[in-house]
Parts: C-alpha cells; structure tokens; sequence
C-alpha cells in the first residue's frame, strides 16, 4: 500500500522537530511504499502537502498531530486550526485516499475530533506503533483493530482498548524519508525514546493517560546503538524525549556509562526529576556529553507543591539547583506555575523571585534559565477536576475550542487564591523579555 504520512502543520514557523513517532512508523511497515511529509520544514507549507500528494498518490494518508496548541498562556497558537485546511487539500488532490489521524493530540479529544472533522476516516488511539500497521491488514474491517476509532452508519466507533506496546522491541525510526539536515540545524538535535510511561501524578499532566504510569524501557545498549546508527547520518546532537529522563536514575546511568564506553562524541539533553540527581550522576552525564538538563518543580511551596501531586520539596530544588551549577558545561532550565492550587502568596512571591534571581544568574552562567507559565486545563487530568470544583472552568467550558471562538483565558488555570497576582508575573516576564532583547542586541555587537 501506498502511505503519505504527514507531521501536522503548526501554523508559524517553530524550530523543527524530527518527526520521532511518524519515522517508527514508517519503519514498522515493511512491505509498503511509505513516505513522510513535513510541512514545517518548507516555505510553502501546503503547497509542500499538495505537492507531495499530487506526486504519489497515496491509498493512505496519515496525519500525526502532536499538540492542539503551544500551551503557552503569554504567546498562546492554536495549532489544532490547520488541521482542517489539511484535510481540505488531501480530499481535494486524492479524493479516494483514507485519512487516518493520531498523535498525543489527537488523543486527548479523540472522540471529539472524530465527530468534528467528518473526513477522517481513521482515529488511531493511544500509541500506534502496533495497532497502525494491523489496520493496514484490516484496511476493510477497522473493527477487528483494537484502539481504533472508525465510523459505521454515521456513526463513531470505538474498537476498544488494547495494551501499550512493548517499546523494547520496536524498530529505530526510518532516518531516510526526510532531508536529515533540516533538523539538525539547532542544539537540541534529533530526539531519542529511552523509555514510555511515568510513575508520577502530577496533576495536570497527561503523560499517564497517554502513555501509561508503568515504565516501558528500552535497554542502554538497544538506545545507544541508535545513537550510534545516527552518527552514521551525521547527526552528534540530541536530546532524550521521556517525561524524565533520570527516572530510574540507573536506567538514565547505565546508558550514559554505554556512551562514554563506546567512546561516542556526542551532545545531549533531558529532563531530570530534582530529587533523583546526584553529583555523582551530574558528572557521569556531562562526560558522557550532556549539556542541558531541564527541571519542572512547578512551585516552591509545600501547599502548592502538595496540591500538584508532586513529589518534591524546596529542598530538593534547591539541592538540584546547585548541584547543577558545580558543572558548568551543563545548562540548567527550571519552569515553574504562576497560579498553582495550594499556592499561598508567601509562595508565590518566593517562586518569583527564584524566577528572577534564576534566570539571571542562570543566564550568566552559563545560558540557562526559569521559565514561568500557566497551567493549560485538559481533559482527564486532576487540575481539570480542581478547576471544575473551584468553579474556575464550567462543565461547557469548551477544551478543544473553534479557532474563532477560541479564549486563552479559559483554557489555562488561574487560582482563586493568587490569581490576583497574576499581573505582577505578567510585567515582570514582560520586563525580562525587554532585557533579553537589549542583551540580544549588545551581544550582537
């Protein structure tokens, strides 16, 4: 069979991503004449998806959309609105080819999306990398497939749960079927999947929805031959897409002992839990090439803290914080909520002035920084119970909103507690992006 798959458009440009769960796919199809199409690599975004349509003639064109939006509440896009002009072009340039959609944001509004947008054929839920390729043997009996929405007599239909794959023993991506070059442009290189699930419970995370709260690795050996095979397409720079990196902390050990035993001149990112890093771990990850490690505390204070479903304390921020600094060849991120549940206003003022002191200390340290941002409200989640609980959402607040009728404000969580404060985050972010750009500027010079 004939397959087009096609990375989403966002709809602006941002920085490139490797297209990681389409490139599996594509590898988990032999048999097929398979080829990707991203359009956030061109200048001509659907003329590229027309083009490539056009030319191959796919039987089956698959969309993998990722996010619905940024989920950034001061700079907030809503991707989710290209998605209809996508399917416009595929059913106007191969009108008998099936759509088929999935991606982490298709999943979280499944049914929602299969209902809205009446010319996909295909829902494929959850982790595709198995039920995909059984559609393709069942093209004519979608039924048959477990995780698949489909229709039937105007109907959505839900085939039914099925497990999460066994991610140790699915294929590398296919590096061939996109120009290599146009995602390697940037430090954060070409993403690796060491491992699926996470344990935590974060409340507003949907990473144990999507991908469950059992950990599914891969071996150390099994990813640093993949960093390997990379390096034999030229590619040096990475970084570890898992909800964290170092958890387990010897699952994140053994493959940076496997990097630095093969000798592999390589640069990576990740993000880290606080309290699992060591010193000792720090300095195994930057011989072994790292050089930015992320953190996500969220807040500082016990009650906020608490109420996010964290498993931290200040302590362990702290602790990160500085261990972090004693390598220097490693940035440091911390992102943190402006309106957390639980937060009191001691905490909120104490976590933004580790937002200002950290990001200035950070940046002239060595490049890093603290990020501030609201909590984006999504289904299925325990900050969408809290919000619905604290009357800070309704039940007919609309998640996944028409473009037009799209309002940022509904769709992020601000605390009936601190939420009078949110203009004083506003100005003081405001504030850093002017001294970013006169710093930008006498850098330049």
């Amino acid at each position: 069979m004939k397959i087009l798959f096609i990375q989403a458009y966002l709809g602006r440009k941002e920085l490139p991503i490797f297209p990681l769960g389409l490139g599996m796919l594509a590898a988990a199809l032999p048999g097929h004449d398979v080829r990707i199409c991203d359009p956030n690599v061109s200048d001509d975004p659907y003329g590229e998806i027309k083009k490539q349509l056009r030319g191959f003639h796919p039987e089956m064109v698959g969309i993998s959309l990722r996010n619905v939006d940024n989920q950034q509440a001061d700079d907030y896009f809503f991707y989710f609105k290209t998605v209809g002009p996508t399917l416009k072009i595929i059913k106007e340039s191969t009108p008998d080819a099936a759509i088929a959609i999935g991606g982490a944001g298709f999943s979280m509004f499944a049914e929602q999306i299969m209902k809205r947008l009446e010319d996909i054929d295909i829902g494929v839920f959850l982790e595709g990398d198995e039920s995909f390729p059984e559609l393709i043997d069942n093209i004519g009996s979608p039924e048959k497939v477990k995780g698949i929405y489909y229709r039937k007599n105007g109907e959505v239909v839900f085939s039914g749960p099925r497990p999460l794959p066994d991610i140790s023993r699915l294929p590398q991506p296919r590096k061939d079927l996109v120009d290599i070059r146009k995602y390697t442009t940037h430090q954060e290189g070409i993403g690796i999947q060491t491992k699926r699930g996470c344990p935590l419970r974060c409340c507003y995370c949907t990473y144990p929805a999507l991908n469950g709260n059992i950990v599914r690795r891969r071996s150390p050996e099994s990813v640093v031959d993949e960093i390997e095979e990379w390096g034999r397409h030229g590619v040096t720079a990475f970084f570890f897409a898992d909800a964290l990196f170092t958890l387990p902390l010897d699952h994140a050990t053994r493959i940076c002992e496997e990097i630095i035993r093969r000798k592999l001149n390589v640069t990576w990112s990740a993000w880290a839990e606080p309290r699992f890093v060591t010193r000792e771990f720090l300095s195994l990850a930057a011989r072994a090439g790292c050089t930015f490690i992320a953190y996500s505390p969220d807040a500082l204070s016990p009650g906020a803290l608490n109420s996010l479903g964290k498993t931290i304390t200040k302590k362990d921020v702290k602790k990160a914080y500085d261990l972090t600094a004693e390598f220097p060849g490693i940035k440091t991120g911390f992102g943190f909520f402006v309106s957390s549940p639980g937060e009191s206003a001691r905490g909120f003022f104490e976590m933004l002035w580790f937002f200002i002191k950290g990001t200035i200390v950070l940046k002239y340290r060595n490049g890093g920084g603290v990020g501030l941002n609201w909590i984006r409200i999504e289904p299925g989640t325990r900050i969408y119970e809290i919000a619905l609980r604290e009357k800070v959402i309704s039940p007919e607040t609309e998640l996944l909103p028409e473009f037009a009728d799209a309002k940022p404000a509904e769709l992020f969580y601000i605390s009936p507690t601190v939420g009078k404060y949110d203009w004083i985050a506003r100005s003081i972010l405001g504030s850093m992006e002017i001294i970013r750009a006169v710093y930008r500027k006498l850098k330049k010079k």
